[in-house]
């Protein structure tokens, strides 16, 4: 009795630390700004456009740090980073050690998708996890978690 009383313990343990996981995107350092689409108007940020029921925040790099350190606190449907368009693909790969793949379509721009394990939504494509994606433009790189919400 003592076993099923510290397993359930133990996996309800697991559960509240799963909870209180924070989505991590300190491997990002070359961005230059980030948008932030929600549904919600958050009245602590100034930068925004409404489009529709949705919210778009914008943050240059020197003010994404506020951002950052309260995702945790605050229902947002995705982030994109906007990247220098000289940030070379190798950049991508290494911080996403090599999972990134290339989406199959023939849209004008090279669009890639993976699955990065410091954010924590995700949708499952074709039995894959898939939590980002990532377009070159002609004048930037766009990274999107879940997706890209702003259009390329």
């Amino acid at each position: 009795m003592r076993r099923l009383i510290a397993f359930f313990m133990f996996v309800g343990v697991l559960f509240g630390l799963k909870s209180i996981e924070v989505d991590d995107f300190s491997i990002l350092e070359n961005y230059e700004k980030i948008v932030m689409v929600s549904s919600v108007k958050y009245d602590d940020f100034d930068d925004y456009i409404k489009n529709g029921n949705e919210y778009y925040y914008s943050f240059k790099k020197e003010d994404a740090n506020s951002l950052i350190k309260s995702l945790n606190k605050i229902d947002y449907s995705g982030l994109n980073f906007y990247f220098e368009k000289d940030t070379g693909f190798d950049y991508f790969c290494k911080i996403f050690n090599n999972s990134i793949k290339k989406a199959s379509n023939n849209q004008e721009y090279d669009v890639f998708y993976g699955y990065y394990d410091g954010f924590t939504d995700f949708y499952v494509i074709d039995g894959k996890k898939i939590n980002f994606q990532l377009v070159q433009t002609d004048t930037q790189w766009i990274l999107g978690f879940p997706m890209i919400l702003t259009g390329f």
